[in-house]
Order: C-alpha cells, then sequence, then structure tokens
C-alpha cells in the first residue's frame, strides 16, 4: 500500500509535467528560479563555455505549481478542483514522510489518479492498450463509470490487478507446468480446521483459500425416520479469501459478492472446491 499512495501523487506530478513539457519544457522552470543552467537547459540551449546540468539536477516547478499552470493553459480535466489535487498529493506525503497510509484515503485518490491519467492519455495522444497495458483498459472504464459504486470500482481494480499479475508470472509458461507449479505454492489448509476451505478464484480459476466462521443453519428439510424432525446444515461464513496463484485478496462480505463469491460454503466435503479440475 505504501507503493501504491506513493505512486499515486508522483504519477499526477509526472503526468502534469510531461504535459506541460508537450507545450515548451521551459513551463517546467520556476518562475522565481535564478539557475540560469536550469533555464538553459529546459529552453535546450547550449553555451560553449558553459555545462548542461543533467536532468536529475535541473530546478523545476512542484506538484501543485505545475497543476496550476495546466490550469491556466486550460489543459487539465474537468472537473478538477484544489481538493482533488490535495487528496491525490497528501496520500503520496503521508507514504513518503511518514510511512503511513489510509485505505480509504487511498482508494478515493486512485480513481482521481486513472481520471486524470485517462484524461492525459488522450491529451498526449497515445493508444489504449499501450498507455494501459493488457487487460486495465475495461478496470479504467469502470473506474470511470459515475453509475459503479466507490466499492464495485475498488473490486473490479483488484480483480484486474490480479488479472495481469497472473498473466505476467505465468501465462509464458506452458500450462502443463503451471499446474503442479502453483499446486506446490498453494496456502494450505490446516488439517481438521472448519474455519478454511479452499474455493475457485474468479480471476485465475485455480483454488484459493476461504476464511470465515462456521456457524450452523436450520434447513427445512425432515429426516427419513418416524420422528421427522430438521437436520443442522453447518457452514462457513467467508469473510475473507487469498489466492496464492494471482495473488488476489477480498476482504468482507460485501468485497466477496461484488467478485461474484458467495458469502457462505456448506461444511460438508462434498461443496469443498479441492475435487475441482483447475483450468481443466
Amino acid at each position: 500500500m505504501l507503493d501504491a499512495a506513493f505512486s499515486a501523487g508522483s504519477s499526477v506530478e509526472l503526468l502534469a509535467k510531461s504535459l506541460l513539457a508537450s507545450v515548451s519544457p521551459v513551463l517546467l522552470a520556476a518562475s522565481n528560479n535564478t539557475d540560469v543552467w536550469s533555464l538553459l537547459r529546459f529552453a535546450g540551449a547550449t553555451v560553449p563555455e558553459g555545462e548542461m546540468p543533467s536532468g536529475a539536477k535541473v530546478k523545476s516547478i512542484d506538484a501543485n505549481q505545475s497543476i496550476e499552470r495546466l490550469r491556466y493553459l486550460r489543459m487539465i480535466p474537468i472537473p478538477w478542483s484544489q481538493g482533488d489535487s490535495a487528496a491525490v498529493f497528501e496520500v503520496r506525503n503521508a507514504a513518503a514522510h511518514m510511512g503511513l497510509v489510509d485505505r480509504e484515503a487511498l482508494s478515493s485518490a486512485m480513481r482521481l489518479v486513472v481520471r486524470f491519467s485517462e484524461y492525459a492519455r488522450i491529451r498526449l495522444d497515445q493508444g489504449t492498450d499501450e498507455w494501459w497495458r493488457k487487460n486495465l483498459g475495461l478496470v479504467v472504464e469502470q473506474l470511470l463509470d459515475e453509475g459503479l459504486s466507490e466499492l464495485q470500482r475498488g473490486v473490479q481494480a483488484k480483480l484486474a490487478s490480479a488479472r495481469l499479475r497472473y498473466e505476467e508470472d505465468w501465462g509464458a509458461r506452458p500450462p502443463e507446468l503451471v499446474k503442479p507449479l502453483l499446486e506446490s505454492v498453494r496456502y494450505p489448509r490446516p488439517e481438521g480446521s472448519f474455519s478454511s476451505m479452499y474455493r475457485v478464484c474468479p480471476v485465475c480459476g485455480h483454488l484459493g483459500l476461504a476464511y470465515g466462521y462456521t456457524s450452523e443453519e436450520e434447513c427445512l428439510v425432515e429426516l427419513p425416520h418416524p420422528d421427522g424432525g430438521f437436520w443442522m446444515n453447518p457452514y462457513l461464513g467467508v469473510t475473507e479469501f487469498d489466492c496464492s496463484s494471482c495473488r488476489l485478496h477480498l476482504v468482507g462480505d460485501a468485497e466477496l459478492r461484488a467478485a461474484g463469491l458467495d458469502g457462505q460454503m456448506g461444511l460438508a466435503s462434498s461443496e469443498d472446491d479441492t475435487s475441482h479440475n483447475e483450468h481443466g
């Protein structure tokens, strides 16, 4: 999460500076900059007697100044308020300077990052596939869809990220080698435990581990003997899901349901997904 928080603010700053540089690199120079060599570097000029500083040493405007110059040039997503800038950069600063990340603040900031990045992509005339890479184009549409809830956007982002990780880690390997390799690193289920069960991952189709609490549910089915009555069907109330194959991690009933996973699993052995033939 620290990496994600730091990258959120940094990506917006760098994209903002890329947009400014697409007009003129001089726009990156601080207005009160007295470093002549940095000014010359931004202007692309040379002086026979001088040595231009490297890109790592030039003095430029900061993140908020970059946004304000874009606003002046009318090259900024609409709407984009000062509060949006603060939300993104405060998440980055908290991670960079204090090592702190607020999950809800990061989730809100990531949607702003995606909106700013998509605006930059269109403005810089870049293709969707080249910009967002495989599998991420769809989740970008979903993150920007006003009809989706914040929770749904977050879950769709998790699913897309897990799908991308799986493709990068295992996509190029022969299928006959992938299954035994993934079985060897599968999260173990504690022997005799009723608080976890294997379940098919909605992303990669391999087995992940569902955790939760056990309970008993009264089912209205009469037993086939004279006194009749009811039988008790114990089940696992799933509250968390972990897949070692694509590293998908879902927490809470709402995330599980948004990903298409049921919040309950019968504890009968036939309902454990270990019998599932992963990827055929």
